[in-house]
């Protein structure tokens, strides 16, 4: 799942309405919804018995703006005939060094933030790039069985940084 774009483009870029937020720093002045992109950013891993697989690296340019974060795990011998799902599977470790000081940080069973099926939304609020960064996260599989695990970030990227 993800933010609804409408509802975080008038956050992050203010609205018309007297009652509308200030546009968001981040945000190029004059910018409007159709200079973005949609776009997700996906990768697959394969996680061995109780294997942890440290830092994972999504790069994001500058002035991006993450939605959402996507997941899948399913057992290795299952995943061509199993429905993907069950992520109480897999523990996520999530960190963001915002340049604003703040600090994005998230250790927990992925079940736990995004529905057992993935039917939850995480973040709860949309997540600023302020320059070129990047989401660093940890993956650790909790069975003893291998898993396959999809990740995706769902992310507004300007068009002239994602060409």
């Amino acid at each position: 799942m993800s933010l609804n774009i409408d509802r975080v483009w008038h956050r992050v870029a203010g609205g018309e309405k007297a009652k509308a937020p200030k546009k968001h720093p981040l945000i190029p002045e004059g910018a409007c919804l159709r200079d973005y992109k949609f776009i997700t950013y996906a990768k697959v891993y394969t996680l061995t018995s109780q294997q942890t697989l440290q830092n994972n690296v999504q790069d994001f340019p500058a002035g991006s703006i993450v939605l959402g974060l996507l997941m899948a795990a399913a057992m290795q011998a299952q995943a061509a005939t199993a429905s993907r799902g069950a992520l109480d599977m897999v523990r996520i470790i999530v960190s963001y060094p915002a340049a604003d000081g703040n600090l994005v940080t998230l250790n927990i069973n992925a079940a736990a933030i995004l529905g057992r099926n993935g039917d939850k939304q995480w973040p709860e609020k949309e997540i600023i790039i302020p320059s070129n960064g990047s989401l660093t996260y940890t993956l650790v599989n909790l069975t003893t069985s291998t898993l396959d695990v999809d990740v995706g970030w769902n992310a507004l990227v300007l068009k002239a940084a994602a060409a």
